[in-house]
Protein backbone atom coordinates (compact mmCIF):
# COMPACT_ATOMS: atom_id res chain seq x y z
CA UNK A 1 0.00 0.00 0.00
CA UNK A 2 1.75 3.36 -1.13
CA UNK A 3 1.40 6.31 0.64
CA UNK A 4 2.44 10.16 0.19
CA UNK A 5 3.51 12.86 2.95
CA UNK A 6 -0.01 13.90 3.06
CA UNK A 7 -1.73 10.49 4.29
CA UNK A 8 1.72 10.50 6.69
CA UNK A 9 0.67 13.70 8.17
CA UNK A 10 -3.15 12.54 8.22
CA UNK A 11 -2.69 9.61 10.03
CA UNK A 12 -0.36 11.44 12.54
CA UNK A 13 -2.57 14.10 13.40
CA UNK A 14 -5.43 11.94 13.35
CA UNK A 15 -3.47 9.98 16.46
CA UNK A 16 -2.76 13.10 18.02
CA UNK A 17 -6.38 14.23 18.10
CA UNK A 18 -7.26 10.58 19.38
CA UNK A 19 -4.82 10.74 22.20
CA UNK A 20 -6.01 14.58 22.93
CA UNK A 21 -9.62 13.30 23.03
CA UNK A 22 -8.34 10.83 26.37
CA UNK A 23 -9.45 13.04 28.67
CA UNK A 24 -12.77 13.38 27.35
CA UNK A 25 -13.63 9.68 27.08
CA UNK A 26 -12.02 9.22 30.61
CA UNK A 27 -14.99 11.77 31.87
CA UNK A 28 -18.25 10.13 30.41
CA UNK A 29 -17.28 6.59 31.66
CA UNK A 30 -19.37 5.13 34.48
CA UNK A 31 -17.00 4.24 37.86
CA UNK A 32 -17.04 0.68 38.14
CA UNK A 33 -18.36 -1.18 41.40
CA UNK A 34 -15.31 -1.70 43.68
CA UNK A 35 -14.19 -4.68 44.94
CA UNK A 36 -13.64 -6.07 47.88
CA UNK A 37 -11.49 -4.35 50.12
CA UNK A 38 -7.87 -6.26 49.98
CA UNK A 39 -7.44 -4.95 53.54
CA UNK A 40 -10.72 -5.00 56.13
CA UNK A 41 -9.64 -2.30 57.70
CA UNK A 42 -8.93 0.13 54.71
CA UNK A 43 -12.52 1.11 52.62
CA UNK A 44 -12.37 0.51 48.77
CA UNK A 45 -14.91 2.88 48.09
CA UNK A 46 -13.62 5.62 45.19
CA UNK A 47 -12.40 9.11 46.55
CA UNK A 48 -12.52 12.30 44.84
CA UNK A 49 -9.67 14.21 44.14
CA UNK A 50 -7.16 15.87 42.08
CA UNK A 51 -3.46 14.43 42.50
CA UNK A 52 -0.42 15.75 40.11
CA UNK A 53 -0.21 14.53 36.73
CA UNK A 54 1.78 11.43 37.08
CA UNK A 55 0.61 10.77 41.17
CA UNK A 56 -0.01 7.12 41.59
CA UNK A 57 -3.48 6.80 43.59
CA UNK A 58 -3.46 4.32 46.97
CA UNK A 59 -3.42 0.77 45.35
CA UNK A 60 -6.82 0.22 47.57
CA UNK A 61 -8.59 3.39 46.80
CA UNK A 62 -10.25 4.19 43.27
CA UNK A 63 -9.91 7.62 41.59
CA UNK A 64 -12.68 8.77 40.40
CA UNK A 65 -12.56 8.88 36.38
CA UNK A 66 -13.91 11.85 36.15
CA UNK A 67 -11.11 13.66 38.71
CA UNK A 68 -8.57 11.97 36.50
CA UNK A 69 -10.08 13.31 33.09
CA UNK A 70 -9.40 17.02 35.27
CA UNK A 71 -5.91 16.41 35.94
CA UNK A 72 -4.13 19.40 34.03
CA UNK A 73 -2.07 18.65 30.75
CA UNK A 74 -3.79 15.48 30.66
CA UNK A 75 -5.14 15.68 27.13
CA UNK A 76 -1.38 17.30 25.91
CA UNK A 77 0.11 14.50 27.45
CA UNK A 78 -1.43 11.69 26.46
CA UNK A 79 -1.82 13.33 22.70
CA UNK A 80 1.96 13.92 22.22
CA UNK A 81 2.41 10.13 23.94
CA UNK A 82 0.10 8.89 20.87
CA UNK A 83 1.77 10.99 18.39
CA UNK A 84 5.32 9.63 19.48
CA UNK A 85 4.58 6.15 19.55
CA UNK A 86 2.27 6.03 16.56
CA UNK A 87 5.31 8.02 14.62
CA UNK A 88 7.57 4.84 15.94
CA UNK A 89 4.97 2.41 14.75
CA UNK A 90 4.73 3.41 11.07
CA UNK A 91 8.54 3.97 10.96
CA UNK A 92 8.66 0.08 12.43
CA UNK A 93 5.86 -1.56 10.08
CA UNK A 94 6.02 0.92 7.12
CA UNK A 95 3.24 1.91 5.20
CA UNK A 96 1.56 -1.30 4.57
CA UNK A 97 -1.83 -3.04 5.45
CA UNK A 98 -0.69 -4.15 8.30
CA UNK A 99 -0.54 -0.99 9.66
CA UNK A 100 -3.84 -0.87 9.52
CA UNK A 101 -4.14 -3.05 11.81
CA UNK A 102 -1.56 -1.86 14.20
CA UNK A 103 -2.25 2.04 14.70
CA UNK A 104 -5.52 1.54 16.14
CA UNK A 105 -4.03 0.13 19.05
CA UNK A 106 -1.78 3.20 19.43
CA UNK A 107 -4.05 5.82 21.09
CA UNK A 108 -6.50 3.33 23.15
CA UNK A 109 -3.01 1.38 24.22
CA UNK A 110 -1.79 4.77 25.68
CA UNK A 111 -5.01 5.82 27.03
CA UNK A 112 -5.38 2.16 29.09
CA UNK A 113 -1.66 1.80 30.33
CA UNK A 114 -2.16 5.68 31.90
CA UNK A 115 -6.09 4.76 33.40
CA UNK A 116 -4.28 1.24 34.80
CA UNK A 117 -1.72 2.48 36.17
CA UNK A 118 -3.47 5.42 37.99
CA UNK A 119 -5.97 2.98 39.33
CA UNK A 120 -5.59 -0.78 38.68
CA UNK A 121 -8.47 -0.78 36.20
CA UNK A 122 -8.97 -1.36 33.04
CA UNK A 123 -12.38 -0.09 31.75
CA UNK A 124 -14.69 -2.02 29.75
CA UNK A 125 -15.97 0.92 27.78
CA UNK A 126 -12.41 1.15 26.11
CA UNK A 127 -11.80 -2.21 25.60
CA UNK A 128 -15.06 -3.59 23.79
CA UNK A 129 -14.76 -1.08 21.05
CA UNK A 130 -11.66 -2.37 20.59
CA UNK A 131 -12.53 -5.91 19.57
CA UNK A 132 -14.75 -3.77 16.93
CA UNK A 133 -11.98 -1.94 15.28
CA UNK A 134 -9.78 -5.08 15.81
CA UNK A 135 -12.04 -6.92 13.66
CA UNK A 136 -12.64 -4.42 10.87
CA UNK A 137 -9.42 -3.46 10.45
CA UNK A 138 -8.30 -6.75 10.32
CA UNK A 139 -10.94 -8.04 7.38
CA UNK A 140 -10.06 -4.86 5.63
CA UNK A 141 -6.06 -5.26 5.99
CA UNK A 142 -6.61 -9.31 4.57
CA UNK A 143 -9.06 -8.11 1.89
CA UNK A 144 -6.96 -5.46 0.39
CA UNK A 145 -3.33 -7.49 0.91
CA UNK A 146 -5.26 -10.46 -0.54
CA UNK A 147 -3.50 -12.88 2.73
CA UNK A 148 -6.46 -14.36 4.15
CA UNK A 149 -4.01 -16.11 6.80
CA UNK A 150 -4.47 -13.21 8.64
CA UNK A 151 -8.10 -14.08 9.74
CA UNK A 152 -6.82 -17.43 10.89
CA UNK A 153 -3.87 -16.42 12.53
CA UNK A 154 -5.89 -13.53 14.58
CA UNK A 155 -8.56 -16.13 15.72
CA UNK A 156 -5.76 -18.04 16.64
CA UNK A 157 -3.99 -15.63 18.39
CA UNK A 158 -7.14 -14.57 20.61
CA UNK A 159 -7.54 -18.28 21.36
CA UNK A 160 -3.77 -18.46 22.73
CA UNK A 161 -3.74 -15.01 24.45
CA UNK A 162 -7.18 -14.47 25.48
CA UNK A 163 -7.63 -18.28 26.80
CA UNK A 164 -4.28 -18.38 28.56
CA UNK A 165 -5.28 -15.56 30.86
CA UNK A 166 -8.73 -16.39 31.13
CA UNK A 167 -7.57 -20.16 31.78
CA UNK A 168 -5.63 -18.22 34.12
CA UNK A 169 -7.96 -16.13 35.51
CA UNK A 170 -10.06 -18.99 36.46
CA UNK A 171 -7.27 -21.09 37.97
CA UNK A 172 -5.99 -18.36 40.17
CA UNK A 173 -8.47 -15.16 40.38
CA UNK A 174 -6.54 -13.07 42.38
CA UNK A 175 -3.75 -13.03 39.91
CA UNK A 176 -5.33 -11.14 37.40
CA UNK A 177 -8.42 -8.91 36.86
CA UNK A 178 -10.72 -9.86 34.52
CA UNK A 179 -10.05 -6.90 32.61
CA UNK A 180 -6.80 -8.07 32.07
CA UNK A 181 -8.60 -11.22 30.29
CA UNK A 182 -10.59 -8.51 27.88
CA UNK A 183 -7.30 -7.03 26.72
CA UNK A 184 -5.32 -10.12 26.39
CA UNK A 185 -8.07 -11.25 23.65
CA UNK A 186 -8.13 -7.80 21.95
CA UNK A 187 -3.99 -8.11 21.81
CA UNK A 188 -4.20 -11.69 20.74
CA UNK A 189 -6.41 -10.50 17.84
CA UNK A 190 -4.56 -7.63 16.46
CA UNK A 191 -1.03 -9.05 17.10
CA UNK A 192 -2.14 -13.01 15.32
CA UNK A 193 -2.95 -11.01 12.50
CA UNK A 194 0.38 -9.00 12.19
CA UNK A 195 1.98 -12.43 12.47
CA UNK A 196 3.33 -15.44 14.35
CA UNK A 197 6.52 -13.78 15.79
CA UNK A 198 4.30 -10.43 16.51
CA UNK A 199 1.65 -12.93 18.88
CA UNK A 200 4.22 -14.79 21.14
CA UNK A 201 6.63 -11.71 21.37
CA UNK A 202 3.88 -9.78 22.61
CA UNK A 203 2.62 -12.77 24.94
CA UNK A 204 5.76 -13.58 26.59
CA UNK A 205 7.08 -10.62 26.72
CA UNK A 206 4.24 -9.08 28.13
CA UNK A 207 4.65 -11.70 30.83
CA UNK A 208 7.76 -11.52 31.80
CA UNK A 209 7.52 -7.50 31.81
CA UNK A 210 4.83 -8.02 34.12
CA UNK A 211 7.14 -10.49 36.48
CA UNK A 212 10.20 -8.47 36.57
CA UNK A 213 7.99 -4.71 36.89
CA UNK A 214 5.29 -6.97 39.54
CA UNK A 215 8.92 -7.88 41.38
CA UNK A 216 10.26 -4.28 41.40
CA UNK A 217 7.01 -2.71 42.38
CA UNK A 218 6.70 -4.99 45.30
CA UNK A 219 10.34 -4.06 46.66
CA UNK A 220 9.76 -0.88 46.02
CA UNK A 221 6.17 -0.85 48.23
CA UNK A 222 4.76 -3.90 50.20
CA UNK A 223 1.29 -2.82 48.80
CA UNK A 224 1.85 -4.24 45.60
CA UNK A 225 1.99 -7.81 46.57
CA UNK A 226 -1.71 -7.57 46.61
CA UNK A 227 -2.53 -5.83 43.69
CA UNK A 228 -0.30 -3.86 40.89
CA UNK A 229 -1.92 -2.55 37.36
CA UNK A 230 -0.28 -5.36 34.73
CA UNK A 231 -2.40 -3.70 31.77
CA UNK A 232 0.61 -1.39 31.24
CA UNK A 233 3.24 -4.00 30.89
CA UNK A 234 0.91 -6.24 28.52
CA UNK A 235 0.88 -3.13 26.46
CA UNK A 236 4.18 -2.31 26.10
CA UNK A 237 5.07 -5.95 25.46
CA UNK A 238 2.39 -5.77 22.89
CA UNK A 239 4.41 -2.80 20.63
CA UNK A 240 7.45 -4.29 21.59
CA UNK A 241 6.57 -7.11 19.28
CA UNK A 242 5.18 -5.07 16.54
CA UNK A 243 8.22 -3.49 16.80
CA UNK A 244 10.33 -6.03 16.95
CA UNK A 245 9.02 -9.14 17.61
CA UNK A 246 10.97 -10.95 13.85
CA UNK A 247 14.64 -9.56 14.84
CA UNK A 248 14.00 -11.39 18.20
CA UNK A 249 12.61 -14.62 17.15
CA UNK A 250 15.25 -14.35 14.51
CA UNK A 251 18.07 -13.56 16.84
CA UNK A 252 16.43 -16.35 19.29
CA UNK A 253 17.25 -18.64 16.42
CA UNK A 254 13.21 -19.80 15.71
CA UNK A 255 12.94 -17.15 12.88
CA UNK A 256 12.68 -19.85 10.48
CA UNK A 257 9.79 -21.83 12.81
CA UNK A 258 7.15 -18.44 12.67
CA UNK A 259 7.58 -18.07 8.87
Amino acid sequence: MSVDVAQALVALLAALVAGWAGPRVLARLPEPAPDAPLNPDVSDEPVSGEPGLFERAPVVQKVLYADLARRPRLGLVLGLATLVLAAFVSFRVEWSWDLLVALPLVPAGVLLAYVDGQTTYLPTRIIAPMYGVAVVTIVVAALGSGDHDDLLRALIGWAIYGGSFLLFWLVFPGGWGYGDVRLAGVLGLVLGALGWPELYVGLFGGVLLGGIGGLVLTLVNRSFRKRFSYGPFMIAGAFVAIAFGSAITDALGYGSLMR
